[in-house]
């Protein structure tokens, strides 16, 4: 399965805009797939941060490492 690496836009705790990173696997290369992953995954690990819209992502494929 293709692995992309989405860029996700946030405020921290003393109101700086920051940029976190988060990959996921999708099958094929379906961009509401590809979004609605990032977003699951994005508030599994940032759950006080909830609530991000999937046209906020910025995405990129990442190589396969072997």
């Amino acid at each position: 399965m293709p692995k992309y690496r989405a860029q996700v836009p946030y405020i921290d705790d003393m109101g700086r805009e920051r940029l976190g990173s988060i990959e996921v696997e999708v099958r094929g290369g379906d961009p509401d797939e590809l979004a609605q992953a990032a977003v699951d995954e994005w508030e599994k690990r940032h759950p006080e941060r909830a609530g991000i819209a999937p046209e906020d992502l910025a995405w990129e494929q990442v190589e396969d490492e072997e």
